[in-house]
């Protein structure tokens, strides 16, 4: 009497399954971990470079600004509404209607932010004078801000479209370039601090 056959093959997507999260897991923790290590360094450039002085007031000030709007547009409200159901699509329905969908959250997402920034662009001066009230006391310091926060302010389009391209990623199971973007985001950054130095020469 032989001996029963045993399929080995339906154990085998669980645990294909479990070293795909163990393996996203490890490539998310090295990312982060390396990103917060660029992100320390990115900070000891900037407090050599600047050290306190009223051109890092300037830079922390115009930074923040298009960055509170991200956190609305790209990584809040946006992300909250667009992912769930972008993975519906791609799991219920057909692929090109999930990359509709991907695209027409691309176009409004662009019209949405290209306005707010031209505005930010705009109006650069009076934001300013309502988040820095400390800062109306120096005209000099003042108009470096207004300044800064324009050239920043197109920073704003870029990271809420990389911000729905790392959500789509992610969704599709591509953990990889989002995983890493902050680590590449950090190393330009830290670079670009140092051409910020020609301006605490003026100040």
């Amino acid at each position: 009497m032989s001996e029963p056959t045993v399929s080995t093959g339906a154990p085998a997507k669980p645990q294909d399954e479990n070293q795909s999260v163990v393996k996203a897991a490890g490539m998310i923790g090295v990312a982060t971990f390396s990103s917060r290590v660029l992100g320390f360094v990115r900070d000891m450039v900037l407090a050599k470079l600047f050290g306190a002085t009223p051109a890092a007031d300037a830079f922390f000030v115009a930074y923040r600004i298009p960055n509170l709007l991200r956190e609305l547009f790209a990584e809040g409200s946006m992300s909250a509404a667009f992912i769930p159901v972008f993975t519906e699509y791609h799991t219920l329905k057909s692929k090109q209607d999930a990359w509709e969908l991907a695209s027409a959250a691309f176009t409004t997402l662009l019209t949405i932010v290209t306005g707010i920034t031209m505005l930010g662009i705009l109006g650069a001066a009076g934001i300013v004078w309502l988040l820095a009230p400390g800062f109306h006391d120096d005209p000099a310091r003042l108009e470096m801000t207004t300044l800064l926060t324009r050239m920043m302010f197109p920073y704003l389009i870029f990271i809420s479209l990389a911000a729905l391209a790392m959500g789509i990623l992610n969704s599709l199971r591509a953990f990889a370039a989002p995983a890493f973007s902050p680590v590449f985001f950090n190393e330009p950054l830290r670079r670009r601090e140092r051409r910020w130095r020609t301006f605490s020469v003026s100040c």
